[in-house]
């Protein structure tokens, strides 16, 4: 039995204590980018206006006919 706790410590794991292989000391953060600030449009509004409906507009919310062929 002794020698089964001998293998036992023998193949316990270690940090290597050289320097090169220890966990470098934390480093402090950067600083948090600056905030953009808002950029305001002094751009006119388009001579034409935004939106034109097309003439059959209400045509664009019709129902068509269902297919009621199957493939």
């Amino acid at each position: 039995m002794d020698k089964v706790e001998i293998i036992e410590e023998e193949e316990q794991c270690t940090t290597p204590p050289h320097r090169e292989f220890r966990i470098p000391e934390q480093l402090k953060c950067p600083p948090p980018p600056p905030k953009k600030k808002p950029r305001r449009s002094n751009a006119p509004p388009p001579k034409n206006g935004y939106f034109h409906p097309p003439d059959n507009f209400e045509a664009l919310f019709t129902m068509g006919r269902r297919r009621t062929e199957t493939c």
